[in-house]
């Protein structure tokens, strides 16, 4: 009773059939295989807190600083680098098979011919891949309490990390199901979405130490110029735009049902209304002079180690912020939220891609 209370609520207010998530969601949990998967995961990240804790004890390093103690905080950190590892190998393997899965089994015809859109199906494949992220993203929170107890990390800290590892898994299983709905094989989707996470990583870590190894010898801090700091917040005001555009023609079409050309018009004036607020306007919101000058190593925020670890650590905050140069003001918010904004706003834009394009080749 409860699931038929779900499907009907999804259905009436985000026009959204569950069904696929359903089945998606029950074939997943089915057998040994996603239960020996938890207990892997979980074990090797309480295996890390204890070698990180028998590395500190043998060292006899308990106490770093003056009235406060490393213990946690070396347990804690030792744990959430060991789940991003972990979730970055297994949920893109998951997700680049969610819908090649369905080509090499010849499955796909009786999704198509049932009353479901392209939408319903690449969403319910998306939330079940979420839902496996989610399990696995949460089974270790005793252990993270555990490190709260041992001192040296505090609940914001620790709210962060986890926030911002909600959004590795959102737009790693984003990024698996893009490359399935676009690709043929199950293997060639596989490759291309380890790939693509292998290359923003190396990417987001060697252009910032390049630049940083040139201005050591020029003296200069290295920024983004002016054409290049234009061109790249054009591309973000877009991306916003088109974002805002769809949340305004799901809401304008169940407020105005029956005027479909009202809700197209309202939505593309709520873009245009974006655009000129990120580009055109002197709110705060435009960024545009103030791009010229930002840090090349703001680029660090899309390498998700780095990400992590300045969500933890202030002086390494500090330093992306100010491009090598330290700032008196904790800045562990502020590259949390662009490195968390950056990554759901491409995963919401990967996941409307994902369902044009299997859309345009079905």
């Amino acid at each position: 009773m409860i699931g038929e209370l779900v499907e009907s609520g999804l259905y009436r207010l985000f026009r959204f059939n569950p069904c696929v998530a359903m089945n998606e969601l029950r074939m997943r949990m089915r057998g040994v295989r996603p239960f020996l998967v938890l207990c892997v995961y979980s074990s090797l990240a309480a295996a890390a807190v204890l070698i990180a804790l028998a590395a500190m004890s043998f060292e006899g390093r308990f106490v770093l600083r003056p009235g406060g103690s490393d213990v946690g905080r070396g347990a804690f950190t030792a744990l959430i680098h060991t789940q991003l590892t972990l979730m970055l190998l297994i949920l893109p393997a998951y997700g680049a098979g969610a819908i090649t899965m369905e080509r090499e089994k010849r499955t796909l015809d009786m999704l198509r011919v049932a009353l479901l859109t392209p939408g319903d199906i690449i969403s319910g494949k998306l939330v079940s891949v979420l839902a496996f992220g989610l399990v696995l993203l949460l089974a270790p929170l005793p252990v993270a309490a555990w490190c709260l107890l041992l001192g040296g990390i505090s609940p914001g800290e620790i709210f962060l990390s986890y926030s911002y590892l909600l959004a590795v898994v959102v737009f790693a299983s984003s990024l698996g199901v893009w490359f399935s709905a676009i690709l043929r094989r199950s293997l060639s989707a596989v490759v291309a979405t380890y790939g693509s996470l292998i290359a923003l990583g190396v990417a987001s870590t060697v252009i910032p130490a390049v630049f940083e190894t040139l201005a050591s010898q020029t003296g200069r801090r290295p920024t983004f110029g002016a054409d290049f700091g234009a061109v790249l917040w054009l591309l973000v005001a877009l991306g916003a735009a088109y974002l805002v555009f769809l949340a305004a023609r799901w809401l304008m079409a169940r407020i105005l049902r029956r005027r479909r050309f009202l809700a197209v018009a309202v939505s593309v004036l709520a873009s245009v209304g974006t655009l000129w607020c990120l580009l055109f306007s002197s709110s705060p919101l435009n960024l545009l002079p103030a791009l010229p000058g930002v840090p090349v190593m703001w680029l660090m925020v899309l390498n998700p180690y780095v990400s992590l670890e300045a969500a933890l650590e202030p002086d390494l905050a500090a330093t992306i912020a100010s491009g090598g140069a330290r700032l008196s003001t904790p800045t562990q918010v502020w590259v949390w939220a662009a490195a968390t904004a950056t990554l759901v706003g491409l995963s919401v834009l990967l996941w409307t891609f994902s369902i044009r394009l299997f859309r345009a080749r079905t």
